[in-house]
């Protein structure tokens, strides 16, 4: 009986490294995953300055605007007029399409990384499957 508590002691650092493979796996990585996450969040929002684009949505595309002190008569005051409007149309136009853009890349980081998240905590169990699977079809 002496003999077989020798080898538990021996396999004693095999079941500390295994826990501590476990750990690391299943709870020091995907914390770190969840923490990691918001970087590429952060990016895309400085990317497309979305909070910078909805904050200037009315704004004239590059400020770009007639004084109406330029004015020397009405035709003049209306076509400032008409000019002024169209430069903000069209910056309206931009910010939408590269707002819509980065909301659409948020959420599309959002799904990469929940399944990132959610593949990262199956694919040890997904392995042992293959393995599985493995040996079955090498037995029949």
């Amino acid at each position: 009986m002496a003999e077989n508590i020798g080898v538990y002691k021996k396999n004693l650092p095999i079941i500390k490294y295994f826990l501590l493979y476990i750990n690391w796996w299943f709870f020091e990585i995907p914390l770190l995953i969840i923490k990691k996450a918001k970087t590429p969040f952060i990016f895309i929002s400085d990317l497309f300055s979305i909070p910078t684009l909805l904050r200037t949505f009315f704004q004239p595309w590059h400020r770009d605007y007639i004084s109406l002190e330029t004015r020397k008569n009405l035709q003049d005051m209306g076509r400032i007029i008409a000019l002024n409007l169209i430069s903000r149309f069209f910056g309206m136009i931009i910010r939408f399409v590269f707002i819509i853009f980065g909301i659409f890349l948020e959420i599309l980081t959002f799904i990469c990384i929940i399944a990132t998240f959610i593949l990262w905590l199956i694919f040890p169990f997904l392995s042992i499957l293959g393995v599985l699977y493995g040996f079955i079809l090498l037995v029949s």
